[in-house]
């Protein structure tokens, strides 16, 4: 008896949460028009300017470089910003000095493992503001 009561208050809500859902979904529609609007010109901002950028990349470093980039894609000697420019900002940086060069370690898709630590799957080496290598981890 008990779970015939359980069922019955149970479509009772479903039905109430349905009516509820039909009787706001005009302003839902409108609300969701508007969040697409938003992100359409959000992507064609971004569009503009990753454009404009390629544009002044081009200049300096000519069109083979432009075409790495828009792929995505990076090469040893590839100057730092572009790196980011390519990759995104790393998740995590880590930094030494050995016989007066800089080396940063930039580790990008990171996870947590079952023991709650931090890992990586990409970690790329800079040195002195160029990309000296990746490794898969």
């Amino acid at each position: 008896m008990i779970w015939l009561i359980a069922i019955f208050i149970i479509v009772v809500y479903i039905g109430i949460n349905i009516s509820v859902d039909f009787g706001n979904n005009k302003d839902y529609n409108i609300a969701f028009d508007n969040a697409c609007n938003i992100s359409a010109k959000a992507n064609k901002d971004y569009l503009d300017r990753k454009k404009t950028i390629l544009n002044k990349v081009e200049k300096f470093y000519g069109k083979e470089v432009v075409s790495k980039l828009d792929k995505g894609t990076i090469y040893v000697g590839m100057n730092k910003a572009l790196v980011k420019f390519a990759y995104g900002k790393p998740e995590e940086i880590r930094e030494e000095l050995k016989y007066n060069t800089r080396i940063e370690r930039w580790y990008y898709n990171g996870y947590t493992n079952r023991l709650g630590n931090r890992k990586y799957r990409l970690e790329l080496f800079i040195e002195n503001n160029l990309l000296e290598g990746w490794k898969d981890l």
